[in-house]
């Protein structure tokens, strides 16, 4: 893998994080104030933070996985990058339709 595609393929996920700003601030005026986490078997919601409380939790988890595996892949060897790109990847897009799953929900 040369230089370039190496690069392109760490940075790609990064393009997640303007989704998902992008979603909250596309529906911010439609979303609740308080936004609905989680449920008891009865329905009812038992957790839910704040607008911006969630936008600033989903980004800061965001981050932290884009950063994470942004720094290890940089200055990884070539022999174990192809695993860890398969997980970076599968990572960026579980937690990103996670989030972008609970914007949905509460419109």
């Amino acid at each position: 893998m040369t230089g370039k595609h190496r690069r392109i393929l760490i940075l790609l996920p990064w393009l997640a994080l303007p989704l998902l700003v992008g979603s909250y601030a596309a529906f911010w005026s439609r979303l609740p104030a308080e936004l609905s986490l989680q449920f008891d078997s009865s329905g009812a919601a038992t957790n839910s933070l704040s607008r911006t409380q969630s936008l600033l939790f989903d980004s800061g988890i965001l981050l932290f996985i884009l950063g994470r595996f942004t720094f290890k892949l940089w200055d990884a060897d070539t022999r174990d990058t192809r695993a860890v790109v398969a997980t970076y990847y599968l990572a960026v897009i579980f937690i990103t339709t996670i989030f972008l799953a609970i914007i949905k929900f509460n419109l």
